[in-house]
């Protein structure tokens, strides 16, 4: 009996690829409890923040495309890091932001396109390629 199995390396990119899959969720979906926050620093009516939440699905729809265009003509390594990329410029330039134009374009567009770019989209690809044994492909 061997003691010294190790830990199959696919799995760490599995657990690392549920992190980021969390992590991007949590920064689309989480603006739950920040609504009046944001309402009354960026003095917006609960219509035009709905309206950048809703461009801002609209865009994360639309970068998911982007997304497989984009990983089939490079990598995954490429597009993690051209999504994360735009989602930290897209983070500091939301913090910032000071009215209706700026919040649109740093939180509903770049950042939900970032988001897209870290979806599951990119991190399949790179995991299906971890569990493949002669040929086939295998759950365990």
């Amino acid at each position: 009996m061997n003691h010294n199995k190790r830990l199959y390396f696919g799995w760490y990119i599995v657990i690392f690829a549920g992190i980021i899959v969390l992590l991007t969720t949590g920064l689309r979906m989480g603006i739950g409890p920040f609504v009046n926050p944001i309402m009354n620093d960026l003095g917006l009516s609960r219509t035009e923040l709905s309206l950048i939440i809703s461009i801002g699905m609209i865009a994360y729809g639309i970068g998911m495309p982007i997304a497989g265009v984009l990983l089939k003509a490079f990598n995954t390594r490429v597009l993690l890091l051209i999504g994360l990329t735009i989602v930290c410029v897209s983070i500091g330039w939301t913090i910032f932001s000071k009215g209706v134009i700026s919040f649109l374009l740093s939180y509903g567009v770049f950042l939900s396109i970032g988001l897209a770019f870290l979806s599951s989209v990119s991190l399949s690809p790179i995991i299906s390629k971890w569990f493949v044994r002669e040929g086939k492909h295998f759950f365990i």
